[in-house]
């Protein structure tokens, strides 16, 4: 796993416990479909949540996410976005991409377990097991699969300095 860094168990386990309270036992949380992953019509779907883009703060809930930046040692955040994706009949790879144009770091963590994973160009894969956070320089091109054994798969995708 060259210039990836795996880190279980990432939050405490309180801050572990808030997070899975704020995306699944929070009615007031707002997720926004989208018809694609990659790209748009790519013949998948998510719903997100941005908390941070364009240099500002895009959600109410962005302030409950600094045990992430204190922990990733955040120097400026380029983006914060959530994804949920839902249970499918099989495992699908989708397309590989960066998600950013520029040099940064990309960290990806994961609130729940499940057959979901990252795949890298490369060959590497990361299974989706929660409070797990995987982290890679943003030329490192990756994507996610599809899961079949959760109700949902929910991560989180910070890119920044």
């Amino acid at each position: 796993m060259a210039n990836k860094t795996i880190i279980d168990n990432f939050l405490s386990h309180g801050d572990f416990e808030a997070m899975k309270m704020l995306f699944t036992d929070n009615p007031y949380f707002s997720w926004f479909y989208q018809n694609g992953k990659e790209y748009a019509n790519d013949d998948f779907f998510q719903f997100t949540h941005i908390f941070y883009s364009n240099h500002n703060p895009n959600s109410q809930q962005y302030k409950e996410l600094k045990p992430f930046l204190d922990k990733l040692q955040v120097n400026a955040l380029i983006r914060i976005k959530a994804n949920l994706t839902g249970r499918e009949n099989s495992i699908r790879l989708g397309e590989f991409h960066t998600d950013s144009l520029f040099k940064c770091n990309t960290a990806i963590w994961y609130l729940n377990t499940n057959n979901g994973k990252t795949v890298f160009e490369d060959g590497d894969e990361v299974e989706s097991v929660e409070n797990r956070m995987v982290i890679f320089p943003s030329k490192e091109k990756h994507t996610a699969t599809t899961h079949t054994d959760t109700k949902t798969r929910i991560v989180i995708n910070f890119n920044y300095l």
